[in-house]
């Protein structure tokens, strides 16, 4: 997929012919989604009526190729290899006419069988011609006509036998091609045959037979007849002239011509040919249907092999037992658009005209998916948690005078954290062992844990440092390290020291965008600025969390709440929080040395990623990064588009906790719950309702990090693995399952 969005071209639209042929489509489109809900029944007999319209011929008579209804794959039309078999036809009735004259039944010199080998040879080669030209053509089988006469000439008194044998030859070459109209065929070259038959055998016999008709066909001055006497001596010396043998008492010369055809058995022969010529008929009408069946059985397969995968695609779609449809409909229009693409045979402007319909679908506003669903397909509780996350549902506000506003009782909630009340930083004799860690900083496993403890408490320093060594941020970007070092010094002394949203997490989220940059193949994507912006705001991303979600700010009208009007508030807060320390504490500004255009541009990504933290927008990130996926594609080269990328890249860093190990994912797992249960002592305290999965007396730990994994880290880590992980060695979607599998236990 990386190497797709690296080489997709941008799409060129031709603005008002296209846009004109949008609306059309747009037009057509809504017509056809009524038509669309033709059953597939009504569907098979369209395409069986448009098998039997395109021919109950087995062939196109042009083109030679026939395509099934359902499928994509041609045909090529059946033909046996009719001018080998004429050859072969022809050489072998020459020699049943040798047999017959040595059986006495033919009556001819040898020297007048080479008229029948040229006729026949002429034949073929005409066929070869015709052939060439059209290669299902019947005209060579016509053509044999031509030395099937003197074929029959020469047979003599055996012709009824050679010339059946003859007959049902020729048939059965016939009905090897797959002509259109061949019953036709079969029928014409019947009747020609039995109309040959019938001049030579009482036309063409009879004036053999007769000698005057010889004599008039050669011009002779006299007219002779059948009988003359001797030309010279009697008895066994009897002399006779050419054409003429002495009859068996010698006395006189008799024509030495003659045929025996009694007109009977003429006539039951003829009859038998049209028996034949039925038969053939029928033969082919069984081939016909034959074939049709084979090409319906072929259908029903390939209808069957359809519906497989389509049932196997969404036996994978499906997340175990849980029906939940998380793809916004958007999603599933392009989709939709997309299948009709690949499966029909559209025309090229049609295609276009598709492709700038899904252009246009990527880029609008997207729709969250519908979380109010029946108990059935989500757990009551997870439905609940969900829709406060994603909706900062306000929970109910105390009645007036019961307690205090939050901030009175609290004075720091989001105050900055001195740099006097950190430890004093420290190699000391842990160095190497900080050097140690960090020689694993190239796996999705590196153990931020063992950083954190090795550092004394500094993981999000060190790593930072790292990072901005590795990088050459310093000559990139003009940063000296002395600033880097400050930067990140007051940045993670500015967290709180919470269980869950402290600097190790922060820490974790930085080393989530190095593994995607570095290993993943992020950095191929997009520009250094984008890495450098997604390197700081994985510091900066929860810098001074108190420690509660945005509904718990909100519900207790916080000054922050206020400040953003209930709006991604902490993670507003946060990016200000890092700006003010980065522009106004001394040392600190990391994007000091850059001009204003190219500082503008880092500092909208940066505030970009930090925001895409906010949860309320989850769904809507995936959805539109699935989009961009499903149809146009990522243009890399589109700054917006670069940017949801690193957007959904440190989403996936933000709440990477659940496709770790399991052993780092149930030490991430305690410390959120810890600081869950912590919101929800406050809450308490204050007379608020406790928050879903936020009562340490009644949350049940596994169904959390189960509805987390199913319903919010499972679907975004999907379509980031789609993209990224091009080798299938990114263990996350494999880690997710796992992790799951463990807290249904």
């Amino acid at each position: 997929m990386k190497q797709l969005a690296a080489n997709n071209q941008s799409l060129v639209v031709k603005s008002s012919e296209i846009r004109r042929q949008s609306l059309i489509l747009g037009r057509e489109m809504t017509q056809n989604t009524r038509v669309s809900v033709v059953t597939s029944r009504n569907i098979h007999n369209i395409n069986r009526l448009t098998q039997m319209s395109v021919g109950k011929q087995l062939g196109h008579e042009s083109s030679g190729v026939r395509k099934p209804s359902g499928g994509d794959e041609s045909f090529e039309v059946i033909k046996g290899p009719i001018l080998t078999e004429l050859g072969l036809h022809y050489a072998w009735h020459a020699v049943l006419l040798v047999l017959s004259h040595l059986a006495g039944l033919s009556q001819f010199s040898y020297y007048s069988l080479t008229s029948y080998v040229f006729l026949a040879f002429a034949a073929l080669q005409l066929g070869r011609l015709v052939s060439k030209a059209d290669p299902i053509s019947v005209i060579p089988l016509y053509l044999s006509f031509a030395p099937y006469i003197l074929f029959q000439t020469f047979a003599g008194d055996g012709h009824m036998i050679f010339c059946g044998l003859w007959y049902a030859s020729i048939m059965g070459m016939i009905l090897q091609i797959s002509r259109s109209k061949l019953e036709y065929h079969v029928g014409g070259m019947s009747l020609c045959f039995i109309a040959l038959y019938i001049v030579t055998t009482f036309v063409i016999y009879p004036c053999m037979s007769y000698a005057p008709s010889w004599a008039f066909v050669l011009g002779a001055s006299t007219v002779p007849s059948n009988t003359l006497p001797c030309t010279s001596g009697s008895g066994s010396s009897c002399q006779c002239g050419y054409g003429y043998l002495p009859n068996s008492d010698g006395t006189s010369c008799t024509w030495a011509i003659s045929f025996n055809a009694p007109r009977e058995q003429e006539i039951t022969f003829i009859i038998s040919i049209l028996l034949i010529c039925m038969s053939a008929f029928m033969l082919q009408q069984h081939v016909r249907e034959y074939a049709f069946n084979l090409l319906d059985r072929q259908y029903a397969v390939m209808n069957l092999s359809d519906q497989n995968a389509n049932l196997q695609q969404q036996l994978k779609q499906m997340r175990n037992d849980d029906n939940l449809d998380l793809d916004s409909p958007i999603t599933k229009v392009i989709k939709v658009i997309r299948e009709i693409q690949i499966k029909g045979d559209l025309e090229a402007d049609v295609m276009e005209s598709l492709d700038y319909v899904i252009l246009l679908l990527s880029s609008n506003q997207l729709f969250m998916p519908n979380l109010n669903v029946t108990k059935e397909a989500m757990d009551t509780d997870v439905n609940k948690w969900l829709n406060a996350m994603v909706n900062n549902q306000e929970t109910a506000r105390p009645k007036m005078g019961s307690t205090a506003n939050l901030l009175d009782q609290q004075p720091h909630l989001l105050a900055p954290v001195g740099l006097d009340q950190m430890k004093p930083m420290s190699f000391g004799t842990s160095e190497a062992n900080v050097i140690e860690v960090l020689e694993n900083i190239d796996t999705w496993e590196f153990d931020i844990f063992e950083l954190a403890r090795v550092t004394g408490g500094r993981p999000l320093y060190h790593l930072g440092m790292a990072l901005f060594e590795l990088y050459n941020f310093q000559s990139a970007f003009n940063v000296d390290e002395s600033v880097m070092r400050a930067f990140l010094q007051k940045i993670e002394s500015s967290y709180r020291p919470n269980s869950y949203h402290n600097s190790t997490h922060a820490a974790d989220v930085m080393h989530s965008m190095h593994y995607f940059l570095t290993v993943l193949g992020l950095n191929e994507l997009v520009t250094s600025e984008d890495a450098f912006a997604g390197i700081i705001a994985g510091a900066m991303h929860d810098v001074d969390h108190p420690g509660f979600n945005n509904a718990f700010m909100i519900a207790t009208s916080s000054p922050t709440a206020i400040r953003y009007n209930d709006t991604a508030v902490l993670e507003h807060y946060h990016a200000s929080t890092g700006f003010e320390i980065m522009l106004n504490e001394p040392g600190c500004n990391v994007l000091g040395g850059l001009p204003p255009e190219r500082y503008k541009s880092l500092r909208a990504s940066i505030i970009s990623m930090i925001l895409a933290t906010d949860m309320t927008g989850h769904f809507e990130y995936i959805a539109k990064f699935k989009n961009k996926m499903n149809g146009a594609g990522l243009e890399i080269s589109d700054p917006k588009d670069r940017q949801l990328c690193m957007d959904i890249a440190i989403k996936c860093g933000d709440i990477n906790n659940a496709a770790k190990s399991q052993s780092l994912c149930t030490q991430w797992a305690m410390n959120i719950m810890e600081e869950f249960f912590k919101q929800g002592d406050a809450e308490r305290k204050r007379g608020l309702p406790i928050s879903m999965f936020m009562d340490r007396q009644t949350t049940v730990i596994s169904k959390c990090q189960v509805g987390f994994i199913d319903y919010i880290v499972l679907p975004l880590y999907e379509v980031w693995d789609q993209y990224m992980n091009d080798d299938s060695k990114f263990p996350a979607l494999e880690n997710l399952r796992a992790n799951r599998d463990y807290w249904k236990r």
